[in-house]
């Protein structure tokens, strides 16, 4: 999905976690300044910890964007672009098809913690950034 902020001042989005399972996002904003923000907060493990991720061009970030990793754009006070790729589960793909085709909007679910670890093991639920 191609995505133009146009500086404005305004959040391009309030915190949420989505029931897409990965998220792959690159920006092509070809000069990044401090004061340009529109940085990606992403709080790993729904914790109130939170990393900022700045839009540099040519930048490729991977991570999970479910209840994992809760996140929101901060507001960009100069144009930016990005395109965005979501992986589904198989489940959950084939329910956005069904919505699609019945014309009803996708609902984001709003974030909410993630799930503990089993027991003397590790959980698929933890958090995972990638930052190319």
């Amino acid at each position: 999905e191609p995505t133009c902020f146009h500086g404005l001042g305004r959040a391009g989005a309030q915190r949420w976690a989505f029931k897409r399972c990965k998220n792959c996002l690159r920006w092509f904003c070809v000069v990044f300044l401090q004061q340009h923000g529109g940085l990606l907060r992403i709080f790993p493990g729904g914790k109130t910890q939170f990393v900022d991720i700045e839009p540099k061009f040519d930048r490729l970030l991977l991570f999970w964007s479910d209840r994992r990793n809760p996140h929101e754009v901060q507001p960009a006070f100069a144009t930016r672009y990005a395109i965005t790729v979501w992986y589904f589960h198989a489940d959950e793909r084939a329910r956005a098809k069904e919505k699609y085709l019945t014309g009803q909007q996708e609902v984001s679910e709003r974030a909410s913690p993630p799930p503990a670890a089993p027991a003397g093991g590790l959980s698929l639920s933890e958090p995972c950034l990638g930052v190319l």
